[in-house]
């Protein structure tokens, strides 16, 4: 484990974050299948991880009482979840949680809702602080997540967010989770590189 790694896990956990670490991503997935199957209600947020570690397709077949977040409706009933999954967009060394968000689904789950946040990432998510997560969003997470969703934005073509007004765009609302109520974030650290 890097002392970047280290001193994320020890400032969030100093932040109020329960941490959990993995070194691999399938020993993330059944830590955290561990976890859902005490669930009454299990809803998500779009998140590349989450789908890269098949949470998704195990619950379903485990018959666990998951909800998608596919539509207007299922993403309003997500804020009333029991267990809510989602990724970050960069978590920092100093311990927060730095997020862009299109919709507002996912960052209005993480601020106010459901029981428990579960924030699954790739050691990929962690930089220095909060403006080195913003610029990470700007670099990496954007442009990606906008070509994964097939959005016509220019940073699909730059590859670079330009701060556009398109009305594709993805990046509407800005969140950063501090210092959370105490047990409701719970945060899955994986060792490999996951997500965008």
């Amino acid at each position: 484990m890097t002392p970047s790694i280290q001193r994320a896990i020890e400032n969030l956990k100093k932040n109020r974050f329960e941490v959990h670490y993995f070194d691999t991503a399938r020993a993330a997935a059944d830590g955290i299948m561990d976890k859902l199957r005490a669930a009454r209600s299990i809803s998500r947020g779009g998140s590349a991880t989450v789908d890269a570690l098949g949470l998704i397709e195990r619950m379903q077949k485990e018959g666990l009482p998951f909800r998608d977040y596919k539509s207007r409706e299922d993403r309003m009933a997500s804020l009333e979840a029991q267990y809510y999954l989602t990724g970050s967009n960069a978590i920092t060394e100093d311990g927060k949680l730095v997020n862009i968000d299109g919709a507002g689904n996912r960052v209005a789950a993480m601020s106010f809702g459901p029981e428990k946040v579960f924030v699954l990432a790739g050691i990929n998510k962690i930089v220095p602080d909060e403006a080195a997560g913003f610029e990470r969003i700007r670099t990496v997470a954007a442009p990606m997540n906008a070509q994964r969703l097939g959005r016509k934005t220019p940073c699909v073509a730059s590859g670079m967010c330009s701060d556009c007004d398109s009305p594709e765009r993805i990046c509407r609302k800005n969140m950063v989770v501090t210092r959370p109520e105490k047990g409701r974030f719970e945060i899955f650290l994986i060792g490999e590189n996951l997500g965008f």
